[in-house]
């Protein structure tokens, strides 16, 4: 399944940019630099694309060479996770576990995609098994380890990481075979290994002059702490009055939502049908699972099952809680509670199933037929949610579900113990509570139902970072959009005319410049760099808020020949209520003509919308000082360009 992704997939405008850039240079692919000459940085800690960016070297750059590393960090994942729950509670646990966990419909999507979530969830589930080892056996090294693999893991999508350390932390300090003392000291041993790990990155841009790296993306201030711990840290929590003013990051826009993104909001979000849909079809027989393992009478400290029980309840309320605090754009970040989440449902199938076949009491020999009945409820009530993927599902499954349960019943009571009949009837069972997430699994080898580059889900789901409507009749690998909006997760895979006699003339044109040309938003620059890898500085970053560059260091370029030609396009990769349309030239896409001179008053207005940003500064100082290029010049028609300006 993650190979089919893999080799379907297609580019991630932002971050195949990222990766394309950063195999130019050893500046480029340690900083994670977002163009060729390496001026700024990605928005986020680059771990997640260095092995991408090795891929691309080995493999060349192909949508398919970038989507490998994510395959392979999903078959890890699940072998990972088998071996956690295989030394936890057993092998058909562990089995089990492994197959619930390959066909949660997030994780089915995710794997063939440049997403950071894909090695954040490899290598969290990596260090839960080191883990499981520690706690079982007592040893530092184990714990070391897997303080190792949550530092790694930091690299991959920084403070989310985090979040299953409390759980980690607390329960060896109750659980491990040591006397306190020891295991305090493997804790506070293993918890400066994962902090020095996981600060790495942030030790090494800081120490770094600026002349000699790309200016951080995410901050105002050219700082990777605020980057890091700002704006992809307290920003993301404003909703519930957290604020990352004074962090130096560019904090103003985190918090709202891309156009298209995850309607579920509120505390109680991962219960909504959207972000639910995607790993939570099995929330009732997790929470079975939790039980079980909490209660087990008259057992040691040192109870492996009980503890292993607690480390994945903390980590399923941890990382549940901070997403029901933050804000989730988009459904790939619920990943993070499919390893719990399958995991504990193993358990708690892997235990109804014994009390089933081998009943002491009439309330355990029920316990797999309610079970069943309640996960069932639920899925019926999901499916309602989405009429249009597998329509008319919820009748038959609800009279599967009566049928299948009224059976377990029956069988359980008329026959002996361990017999055949009974390994049938809890086949069915647990077979139906997997079926309805296993066909929004499988969906994925349909496009229309594989989620897009920039955010994987499966099924019915709707929502999603993404620009437009997605529908049956808009494969998610089209060469070129659909709809009426620049979409960056789907980015051409070729130049246009346009793009190319634009290219050309710069090329021809450049008189020793440093940078073909400067762009308004990194989106304008994305078709460039991904298909020629031009020298292109894409100004203000992701957002298009981060101070680089600065008016007068702009001028100073200007004045030093590093750049001649300014592209202004009057938006960026903006939020929602501030950018202005994407004009022809960024999306591919034609509207009312209209002359350079007109666009460029539409691209002042656009940038001073929502404030003086330095960007808005930069084009203002554009428009005043430069010459405006004549269409003719390099051969565009009106409507097939945003103004270019001569400067210098």
């Amino acid at each position: 399944m993650y190979g089919w992704e893999a080799a379907h997939a297609s580019y991630h405008g932002f971050y195949a940019v990222a990766v394309r850039s950063m195999t130019t240079g050893w500046r480029a692919f340690v900083f994670g630099a977002l163009d060729p000459n390496a001026s700024i940085t990605i928005d986020k800690i680059p771990g997640f694309l260095w092995p991408q960016a090795l891929s691309a070297m080995v493999f060349g750059f192909h949508a398919w060479s970038l989507a490998l590393p994510q395959a392979v960090e999903g078959v890890v994942a699940v072998v990972a996770l088998h071996s956690a729950v295989r030394r936890w509670v057993g092998p058909a646990a562990g089995v089990t576990a492994a197959g619930i966990f390959a066909l949660t419909p997030v994780v089915a999507s995710l794997f063939g995609k440049v997403l950071e979530d894909a090695a954040l969830t490899c290598l969290l589930v990596l260090a839960a098994a080191a883990w499981q080892r520690a706690v079982e056996t007592g040893r530092l090294r184990s714990l070391v380890l897997s303080g190792v693999w949550v530092g790694l893991a930091f690299q991959a999508k920084m403070l989310q990481s985090w979040a299953v350390l409390p759980a980690f932390a607390l329960v060896y300090l109750i659980a491990a075979p040591p006397r306190f003392l020891v295991r305090l000291r493997h804790t506070l041993v293993a918890g400066a290994v994962c902090l020095g790990v996981s600060l790495s990155w942030v030790i090494i841009a800081t120490l770094t002059p600026a002349a000699d790296r790309p200016y951080v993306d995410g901050s105002t201030n050219n700082s990777a702490a605020a980057m890091v711990f700002g704006y992809n840290g307290l920003a993301r929590f404003g909703s519930v009055g957290v604020s990352a003013a004074g962090t130096g990051s560019v904090a103003a826009t985190q918090g709202a939502r891309f156009g298209g993104g995850s309607s579920s909001s509120g505390w109680l979000k991962l219960l909504q049908h959207d972000l639910a849909s995607q790993v939570g079809w099995l929330y009732p027989v997790a929470l079975a699972g939790i039980a079980f393992g909490l209660w087990r009478r008259r057992r040691g400290r040192t109870d492996v099952a009980r503890a292993g029980t607690l480390m994945w309840t903390g980590w399923l309320l941890l990382t549940g809680l901070a997403l029901s605090a933050g804000s989730v754009p988009h459904s790939t970040y619920v990943v993070a509670l499919a390893p719990p989440l399958a995991a504990l449902s193993a358990f708690a199938l892997v235990r109804t199933v014994a009390m089933y076949r081998a009943p002491r009491s009439t309330r355990e020999r029920l316990a797999l037929p309610a079970l069943t009945a309640v996960t069932l409820a639920w899925a019926v009530h999901l499916s309602a949610a989405f009429p249009r993927f597998l329509p008319g599902v919820a009748l038959p499954l609800s009279a599967a579900a009566v049928t299948v349960v009224a059976l377990a019943v029956v069988v359980g009571r008329a026959t002996g113990r361990r017999s055949g009949m009974t390994r049938w009837s809890a086949g069915l069972c647990c077979g139906l509570m997997l079926a309805v997430p296993a066909a929004w699994s499988v969906s994925v080898f349909d496009p229309a139902y594989a989620g897009s580059s920039g955010n994987a889900n499966a099924g019915g789901y709707e929502g999603g970072m993404h620009f437009g409507l997605r529908t049956a009749k808009q494969p998610r690998q089209a060469t070129r959009t659909t709809h009426q909006g620049f979409n960056p997760f789907n980015p051409p895979t070729t130049l246009d005319a346009a793009q190319s006699r634009l290219l050309a003339y710069l090329a021809d044109h450049r008189d020793g410049a440093r940078y073909l040309v400067a762009t308004e938003s990194w989106g304008a620059a994305s078709p460039y760099i991904l298909m020629d890898e031009a020298a292109i500085l894409p100004m203000g970053g992701f957002s298009g808020n981060a101070s680089f560059p600065q008016p007068q260091q702009f001028e100073s370029m200007i004045k030093t020949g590093e750049i001649h030609y300014v592209l202004l396009t009057g938006q960026g990769m903006r939020f929602r209520g501030t950018s202005a349309a994407a004009s022809p030239a960024t999306s591919g896409l034609r509207e009312k003509p209209r002359t350079p001179e007109a666009r460029s008053a539409s691209s002042s207005a656009s940038s001073t919308a929502g404030g003086e940003s330095d960007l808005a500064r930069v084009a203002t100082l554009v428009k005043k000082s430069c010459h405006l290029v004549p269409t003719s010049a390099y051969g565009a028609v009106q409507q097939e360009t945003a103004p270019l300006y001569r400067c210098g």
